[in-house]
């Protein structure tokens, strides 16, 4: 292929994001043909209550709330399918049952993904002290900061599997460039 590994990558990924995005927005707008009538309408007028509700408490922050959601939405999406290449990339790597083995990737993927989390939390729940006065210190800066509070976490999720899914990006090029033959 006249492309590089990353470019390859990149556009599946680009090219799978993008078709769950019309995915979604075809499957809202044939739901939206279907309740046409009197129970769109109702649903529209609820949407609006609820928006002008929410910017009326929240501001401007409301918005920034949205678009912070639908980047992490993307990112999250994005990390799914990152990890999808690279178990079909390890998986491509098997003489036989190919299918099996990036099953086995896949699982391998989870049980890792699990062990981590857990020691993550068996490490949050002893509590050190470091721990619990970065905790404690959060907490009093989220009590004068409330709004703020929730912009952290969107971003704190967003740059988390922002991470794990440019690694698994890097995985898959790094496979398909350098373990597999694609000539």
């Amino acid at each position: 292929l006249p492309v590089t590994a990353g470019q390859h990558v990149f556009a599946k990924l680009l090219v799978a994001v993008v078709g769950f995005a019309a995915t979604f927005v075809t499957v809202l707008i044939a739901l939206s043909i279907a309740n046409f009538g009197e129970v769109l309408w109702e649903i529209f007028k609820a949407i609006g209550y609820i928006l002008d509700k929410r910017v009326t408490t929240y501001g401007a922050h409301y918005i920034f709330y949205i678009l912070e959601f639908i980047l992490m939405a993307v990112v999250i999406l994005s990390y799914n399918f990152t990890v999808f290449y690279s178990c079909i990339s390890v998986g491509q790597m098997a003489k036989k049952n190919r299918v099996l083995a990036a099953f086995g990737a896949y699982f391998g993927y989870y049980v890792i993904t699990q062990i981590i989390g857990t020691v993550f939390l068996l490490v949050a729940i002893s509590m050190p002290d470091w721990i619990q006065e970065l905790v404690e210190s959060f907490i009093k800066w989220g009590a004068h900061h409330q709004f703020a509070v929730i912009h952290v976490i969107l971003l704190g999720v967003s740059v988390f599997y922002g991470a794990l899914s440019l690694g698994f990006f890097f995985l898959s090029r790094h496979l398909i460039k350098n373990r597999l033959n694609l000539e």
